[in-house]
Order: structure tokens, then sequence, then C-alpha cells
């Protein structure tokens, strides 16, 4: 159990959906539920604020919530590498696995900010923080 006065934190890394080829990318994988800056976006402030006093049924002050923008370096293979690690592809059949992941490769091919091998893909940070009461 967390004392009084403790920090309850949360992050979660996102794709920047914002910037049109990284949506593409995820229309490309099929990956709407998976962790997107809009998603978060859509969740956060006053919405998110007051879901969260209404989970946290009062034992944790107003949540304070921050976002850090990055990037990782990356190319078409350790993109693909990482992706077959997220659950969503981890569930799907074989077969159907690898026909979505040949989208992938054949989307990051075609694509100009990421046809030329090593490219940066665009992610951010979001942090939520509360203190318990």
């Amino acid at each position: 159990m967390l004392a009084p006065g403790g920090v309850l934190a949360g992050l979660w890394n996102a794709d920047d959906d914002r910037v049109e080829w990284v949506a593409g990318l995820h229309l490309a994988s099929g990956r709407k539920p998976v962790a997107r800056f809009t998603a978060f976006a859509e969740n956060s402030g006053s919405h998110g604020a007051s879901a969260w006093q209404a989970a946290s049924r009062g034992l944790f002050s107003a949540p304070e919530e921050a976002v850090f923008e990055h990037a990782h370096a990356r190319t078409a293979d350790s993109l693909i590498d990482t992706m077959r690690t997220h659950s969503m592809f981890l569930v799907m059949e074989p077969s159907e696995r690898e026909a979505v992941l040949t989208g992938v490769r054949e989307y990051l091919a075609t694509t100009p900010q990421t046809a030329s091998g090593e490219f940066s893909l665009p992610m951010c940070t979001f942090v939520i923080r509360a203190v318990r009461r």
C-alpha cells in the first residue's frame, strides 16, 4: 500500500501519429488500438483528471500530466522486430502476422521519410503523477 505523501506515477510511450507518415504506419499495420499520441491526448487534461478522481476514490491528489517528445533511431528491420513483440501481433495467426508485417515493410519502403535506411520514429512519453492523500 502506498503511504500518505507517496507518489504514484505512470508512463506510456506512444508513436506520435500527429506526424503524417506515422499515422500512415498505424493504418498499414492496423494498430488503431495501440498506444498513439492522439489517443492519449483525447483522454488527458480535464477529462482525464475527472476520470482519475472517480477511479482513485479521492485517495490521490489531482493528477499532474506531462508529455515529452523524442525520437528513436530505426530501420525497417528494427521497427518490424519491435512490432513482432507487441501483443496485437503476438496473438495473430502466423500467416496473418507475416502478411501484415510485409505490408508494413512495403509501406516503409515507399514512404520518403523511411525509404532510405535509418530514420527517426517520432514518439511521445506521457507521464501522470499523483500524491497519495
